[in-house]
């Protein structure tokens, strides 16, 4: 699920030039710990497995500049919205979190506090997850990105989208409400996706045909230190040469 923060800005679009230039040399200062975003996933039917397609001779990613001219206000008003608008909000964004962090730690700072690591061999792939795939809808050529422009006004069915706007006071409400049944401490981020849940599950109640909900977990308590697990990010304190534990 692509989460879409809007924060109005102050800034003249007279200097966009220069901040989509800090982008670029940002960008390129991140993917050379992230080598395999330089490339693209394919299917080979030679081989039947995915393969990244790496230009040795290029090493390069797709940088796009896209503007939107929808009113902001319009957009952030708490009101009912034709959701494709927002597609022209929302980014093609084939890659991974991390690499997202490390590009916008660079831009803001000029270098990585944490930098990423790959580990290959912790992530192996079975060859029973490879055969899955065979001749799968998943090996067709529409797994390689497209960067073409979209039209969103013109494609696909219409839907709609509510947005709602939960203000500080009804956070704090939430939190200090479920605080009277639990002995933990909720934070924002849990009283905010628990109240949308509720209300979700409320709404079954009212006549309707299909109902789509997204909603987001947070098993930061459960997974604990990120860095340990997360095989693709750890901090360099910790890195060694012994297997990661499972």
């Amino acid at each position: 699920m692509m989460v879409l923060l809007f924060f109005p800005t102050v800034v003249d679009p007279l200097n966009f030039p220069s901040i989509a230039c800090k982008l670029k040399e940002s960008l390129s200062k991140a993917l050379k710990h992230f080598h395999p975003l330089s490339g693209r996933l394919s299917w080979s039917p030679d081989s039947k497995r995915f393969e990244i397609i790496y230009d040795a001779q290029s090493p390069s990613t797709t940088f796009i500049e896209a503007e939107c001219e929808e009113d902001f206000g319009l957009l952030v008003k708490a009101d009912v919205h034709d959701a494709r608008v927002y597609e022209e909000l929302a980014p093609p964004l084939n890659n991974d979190d991390k690499a997202m962090e490390s590009w916008a730690e660079i831009c803001r700072t000029g270098e990585l506090e944490v930098v990423p690591l790959l580990y290959r061999s912790a992530v192996t792939e079975p060859d029973q997850l490879t055969r899955l795939y065979e001749g799968s809808p998943m090996a067709s050529p529409s797994l390689r990105r497209s960067t073409e422009p979209m039209s969103p006004h013109s494609q696909g069915p219409l839907l709609i989208r509510k947005t709602f706007i939960s203000k500080q006071s009804l956070i704090q409400a939430l939190k200090e409400r479920a605080a009277t049944t639990s002995n933990s401490r909720v934070s924002s981020f849990v009283a905010v996706c628990a109240h949308a849940w509720v209300c979700s599950t409320k709404a079954l109640r009212v006549p309707h045909t299909d109902t789509i909900f997204n909603f987001m977990v947070d098993c930061r308590n459960i997974i604990g230190n990120i860095y340990h697990l997360n095989p693709c990010y750890e901090k360099q304190s910790t890195t060694s040469d012994k297997p990661l534990q499972k």
